[in-house]
């Protein structure tokens, strides 16, 4: 995963197995953190990088979703507060983040398929950082739940929002529900929900979306 600094002036990228910080004007690169899927985000007044700890090994994985603050310092870890399947906020990885927010979409997987991958189960979610240490949560808003379906990694929009509606978030699902190719696209609240069709351009559904940083959420409930 890559992911701007909110100034614009720095890139957080994955490289084997670790976070790098690239700095635009000087070229300059520098090891952050072991982990991936960095996203720049805020606690406090304070800009912070959130990542995935721990290792996606199928059925074994244990991640978790780790803050550290860009120089290196002060890494600790995110605790969830009380929210929808409390049960389930387990393996959190993957997460994006509203540079100009505190605001961070991921996913979980509740990891008791057992071999069978008709019983694989992940969840995205969407909370808030609360400033501490350790950092914590406000209550983890479930945005989809999809028993034998997996999710592709959430992608919250860049533009700060006027209204909390104005926030959207995107993810792509497999062939299990909607068939190979299909995005989902909806505001942060569950409203508006669309669903994108990209099977006319590509067989697979292995799709990482992002958004451009002016884009605005749907305000029509199309299919």
């Amino acid at each position: 995963g890559l992911s701007w600094s909110p100034d614009g002036r720095q890139l957080a990228y994955t490289d084997k197995d670790w976070i790098r910080i690239l700095d635009v004007a000087t070229g300059s690169r520098r090891r952050l953190v072991k982990g991936s899927w960095p996203a720049w985000s805020n606690v406090g007044s304070s800009s912070v990088v959130v990542y995935t700890s721990g290792r996606f090994v199928g059925e074994g994985s244990q991640t978790a979703l780790r803050v550290i603050d860009p120089d290196g310092a002060h890494d600790r870890p995110i605790v969830f507060g009380s929210g929808d399947n409390p049960s389930d906020l387990k393996n959190a990885s993957e997460a994006s983040a509203e540079p100009a927010s505190a605001r961070i979409a991921f996913v979980t997987s509740a990891n008791n398929y057992k071999g069978d991958a008709s019983k694989w189960n992940e969840q995205i979610y969407v909370a808030e950082l609360i400033e501490g240490d350790p950092v914590r949560t406000t209550a983890p808003r479930l945005m989809s739940n999809s028993p034998t379906n997996d999710h592709w990694p959430p992608a919250l929009s860049k533009r700060p929002p006027s209204t909390d509606d104005d926030a959207c978030i995107v993810w792509t699902t497999d062939a299990k529900r909607f068939g190979r190719g299909h995005l989902v696209v909806t505001s942060t609240h569950g409203s508006a929900t669309r669903i994108v069709d990209l099977t006319s351009v590509s067989r697979g559904y292995d799709f990482f979306p992002d958004w451009h940083p002016d884009a605005a959420c749907p305000k029509t409930a199309t299919s």
